[in-house]
């Protein structure tokens, strides 16, 4: 009987010995220290480990090989919370050997804490485990980024608070400045930088450490200082500064400059409406107003010319003069197409985007001018990629700016929708992309590793990057400015298994805001309208909703939504069946809505037009209003809704401006307080007619154009955008 050891650390006793006919032969094993037996083979053959080996009824010679291996341990990491991973999730390590953990925390987050075994570590990166000789269980966590918000006062007369605050990447910094009596706020510095006055100050989307720095001046006694300042180089305004005394009035002139509009006016950082100029009344304390301007462009990232696809481009301008467009084609992977059209004045054009580019193009667009106007992009289309044959068809405003973030509340990769994103990089440089999903059944989801190439185009299925159903809502995140738009195509079962054929698209909203105003909206028994809130917040928010009614008193419902969730809403349940409804959402904490609704429309003739369409929630009301698509022909009903939040009657006007330069025509319209109220266009613009439409009230409303169709006679469905607030 010979016995030996293979590689060696360890022994096998006796390594010799003589065994009778029939006998037994022992072997005792020792493996070294921090060793065990890894095999045993016996005249060739494996058998199972043990320790003694015992060769019963010898009657053979035997060689028996042992075999060691150095004792291992299972070193397991993983995550809590999410925000982060590690790498590896599992491995095996020797006894005595080394190893360490990769930690990789998502975007704009760190490493908050790291245990081994339960006990707390010093957060390092990568982990080391030195000397290993037990098994390891460790966990780490994450935490947002946090940056620094000092805020001092040069020269005192009065003060600011908070002077410190903490806030989380993307969050949002409130400095309340309070001027000494007789004082008025004379600037404010932010990292050295000179800003617009504003009262409170707010930094939004917080992503660096600041130091504000506000200056004070004296003012006469009992008046009041307006101060009035531009943000961008696209316009001035007048006079920058005056002081008015109680009860007076202030008045601001607005100057654009050629190819720039106003965005957005500000007073004592309040977002109001737009007009020129911008007058203030019975004067009982400090103004700061800042306008914003931006170029005269609209921008497009959905398009598409292949076959069951038909797109077009429609131009409204209300001038005086003919205006030149130039719009600017941008295709996935080939040479953009620059046209230039001459929209006639107080009409509108309408460009056959098939025809201009071809068919089979994924094509984005831009569209620009020197002078206002205003963009649409509607869709018919026979959808294929679900497995069934989806008609219908959907429209969108152009985005004003491209941006490096965008939100959309809505969204459902369940069974019967498809859902895409697409992006439009109109820049110079790559866009590398992070999808931030918001799931009503999980919670938050981050995918990155995507992008789009410059000048470029590329779509997203939301499908496949969730890889499973979700009610989602989306943080698109970019590193370079995109447009991003997301389509959705499905066949709806809703709550009766409808089976509503159709699509819907939203340009997302680059920025949120504490405050939605819904203008359409109905609950009769052929539609299913639904409202959906994202939360992107870290923390939970409360959503107040007030339903205005087409008769009766507005219902007001409160909704808690969790942090980083999307929140549906099924209005009928809210308010009852056969409502037409208006919607005012609000919170103390920013947030996004949208209001998708099916239908199976019936409209004036019983029609049966099934699908859907989607919105997302206007941020503020306006004196005045354009629609640049509109049609009134066969197979077409046109609606404007019109949304009043006053709780006094509103007058307005419609003008309606023909295709191919005909004279325009205006009807007179009066909105009941805190209701909302609905024209049917055929009617009152008259039949078989393409037009844009401008509202203008003497009171700042909402609205919105949902169109329903049978486009060709083949095609049937409805699309729906709110105007654009001029």
């Amino acid at each position: 009987m010979n016995a030996s050891v293979a590689g060696g650390h360890g022994k096998v006793d006796p390594a010799t010995q003589i065994v009778g006919y029939n006998g037994t032969a022992t072997i005792n094993i020792t493996p070294d220290a921090h060793y065990h037996i890894a095999s045993i083979t016996d005249n060739g053959e494996s058998k199972p480990v043990a320790n003694p080996y015992v060769i019963y009824n010898v009657n053979s010679n035997h060689n028996v090989v042992v075999t060691f291996a150095i004792d291992t341990y299972k070193v397991n990491a993983s995550v809590s919370g999410g925000h982060g991973s590690v790498n590896p999730a599992t491995q095996v390590v020797g006894h005595g050997q080394n190893t360490f953990i990769t930690i990789i925390p998502d975007a704009h987050y760190h490493i908050a804490s790291i245990t081994d075994n339960g006990e707390a570590k010093p957060p390092a990166n990568p982990y080391l485990l030195n000397n290993v000789t037990s098994d390891h269980n460790v966990v780490v966590t994450f935490a947002i980024d946090t940056y620094t918000v000092n805020a001092t006062v040069n020269g005192g007369n009065g003060t600011v608070n908070p002077s410190y605050q903490a806030v989380p990447h993307n969050g949002t910094a409130t400095i309340q400045i309070v001027p000494a009596t007789g004082y008025a706020i004379d600037s404010i510095e932010d990292n050295g930088k000179k800003m617009p006055v504003t009262n409170p100050y707010v930094i939004n989307r917080v992503t660096e450490n600041h130091f504000v720095k506000v200056v004070f001046t004296a003012r006469a006694a009992g008046n009041y200082t307006v101060t009035a300042s531009a943000s961008g180089d696209g316009g001035t305004v007048s006079p920058s500064h005056q002081v008015v005394g109680p009860g007076g009035t202030a008045t601001i002139e607005i100057t654009t400059n050629i190819g720039y509009r106003i965005l957005s006016i500000t007073d004592n950082g309040t977002m109001v409406p737009v007009c020129n100029p911008y007058i203030l009344n019975n004067i009982q304390e400090d103004h700061n107003i800042v306008v914003t301007f931006v170029e005269i462009a609209f921008y497009f990232a959905e398009g598409y010319t292949g076959e069951g696809f038909q797109e077009y481009l429609c131009l409204g301008q209300p001038g005086d003069t003919p205006l030149e467009v130039k719009v600017t084609y941008l295709f996935n992977g080939e040479p953009s197409m620059e046209k230039l059209y001459t929209v006639p004045p107080h009409s509108r054009l309408t460009i056959d985007v098939n025809a201009v580019v071809g068919t089979g193009k994924e094509v984005s667009i831009k569209c620009q001018a020197d002078y206002p106007f205003v963009s649409e992009r509607p869709m018919y289309f026979n959808y294929t990629g679900g497995g069934g044959q989806w008609t219908g068809g959907h429209d969108a405003v152009g985005a004003s700016l491209p941006a490096k973030t965008w939100y959309f509340a809505e969204g459902y990769t369940g069974p019967g929708f498809e859902e895409w994103i697409c992006v439009l990089n109109p820049a110079d440089t790559k866009a590398d992309l992070t999808f931030v999903f918001q799931t009503q059944e999980e919670g938050e989801k981050r995918l990155s590793g995507f992008s789009v190439p410059p000048n470029s185009r590329r779509s997203f299925k939301a499908n496949e990057l969730l890889g499973g159903a979700y009610q989602t809502s989306l943080t698109l995140e970019s590193t370079a400015p995109v447009v991003a738009e997301r389509s959705m195509y499905f066949s709806y079962q809703g709550t009766n298994s409808w089976n509503w054929t159709g699509g819907h698209c939203v340009m997302g909203a680059s920025s949120i805001s504490n405050s939605y105003f819904f203008a359409e909206g109905t609950t009769r028994t052929e539609f299913e309208e639904w409202i959906t809130i994202q939360n992107p917040n870290q923390v939970p928010i409360k959503i107040t909703a007030t339903y205005q009614l087409d008769s009766g008193d507005p219902i007001e419902k409160e909704y808690q939504i969790e942090a980083s969730r999307r929140y549906t809403i099924l209005v009928p349940k809210e308010v009852g069946i056969n409502r037409d409804v208006s919607v005012y959402l609000r919170s103390d904490h920013d947030f996004l809505a949208e209001r998708p609704m099916y239908f199976d429309y019936q409209g004036m003739g019983a029609w049966g037009w099934t699908g859907g369409h989607c919105v997302i929630g206007t941020v503020v009301n306006a004196y005045n209003w354009f629609f640049a698509e509109g049609y009134t022909g066969n197979g077409f009903e046109e609606w404007i809704c019109i949304q009043n939040p006053w709780n006094e009657s509103v007058k307005v006007t419609i003008t309606y401006y023909p295709e191919g330069g005909a004279t325009p025509t205006s009807t007179q319209h009066e909105v009941a307080p805190n209701s909302r109220y609905t024209v049917l266009v055929n009617a009152d613009a008259g039949p078989n007619k393409a037009v844009s439409a401008r509202l203008s009230s003497d009171k700042p409303i909402i609205c919105e154009r949902p169109m329903y169709f049978n486009f060709r006679g083949v095609w049937n469905g409805g699309h729906n955008v709110v105007g654009f607030a001029e």
